[in-house]
């Protein structure tokens, strides 16, 4: 296949808001089938599509390859996919379309998106991402494929991230009092100190000096 060079343009970046630092959230075709909410994350080490969408698409769990080693999350936590299957891939619009088949791991877990893109699948599309442009490009037979990102939905995923962690972390589940709100007692005992004109001068010196803007 011949190779395109590969550009971003001011063009690329028309109709986005911008500062930004909004994720890439893109819709492509897997096994025929339009899903939206897919994620580009080239942090990702693997190809993730969640049960969720997993289900809908009518694939069958027996097709399901077993797999062993678990996803290591950004929190240090591990989650042990249900499986991996290949799919295909569809990205981009004819006739600048390419289709590679791409390992998907299972993952039974909530999620505001429908699938995760890593490097693996970037890598067989031989695809460049620009944040800014909130676009990814590569290559095919016919010259260069674009798929751009859905900047509104990418907000709304984060707002639903933002307002479940919001619901889930209470005022009240901070509080390290007791249910009755009664203050605690002091580890120990407090030494009386006198305010004299000597160290009001001085404290109200720091005071300034840490709500300096």
């Amino acid at each position: 296949m011949e190779k395109y060079c590969i550009s971003f343009t001011k063009e690329d970046a028309r109709g986005i808001h911008h500062p930004h630092d909004d994720a890439l959230v893109v819709t492509l075709m897997i096994t025929n089938r339009r899903v939206f909410r897919i994620l580009i994350n080239t942090g990702s080490s693997a190809d993730v599509l969640f049960t969720q969408a997993f289900d809908k698409m009518g694939a069958e769990r027996s097709a399901l390859r077993p797999v062993h080693t678990p996803l290591i999350e950004f929190s240090g936590g591990q989650i042990l996919p249900e499986g991996v299957i290949s799919l295909p891939l569809t990205t981009g619009n004819s006739p600048h379309q390419a289709t590679v088949m791409v390992d998907f791991l299972i993952v039974n877990q909530p999620s505001v998106y429908n699938a995760i893109l890593g490097r693996p699948s970037l890598c067989l599309l031989q695809a460049v991402v620009s944040m800014y442009h909130l676009s990814m490009k590569f290559s095919t037979e016919s010259g260069v494929g674009v798929v751009k990102g859905d900047q509104q939905d990418s907000r709304r995923c984060y707002a639903t991230v933002v307002k479940a962690l919001t619901e889930v972390t209470t005022i009240e589940s901070l509080d390290p009092r007791a249910k009755t709100h009664e203050r605690g007692q002091p580890v120990e005992d407090l030494t009386q100190c006198p305010w004299t004109r000597q160290t009001s001068s001085k404290h109200y010196r720091l005071a300034r000096l840490y709500n300096r803007p």
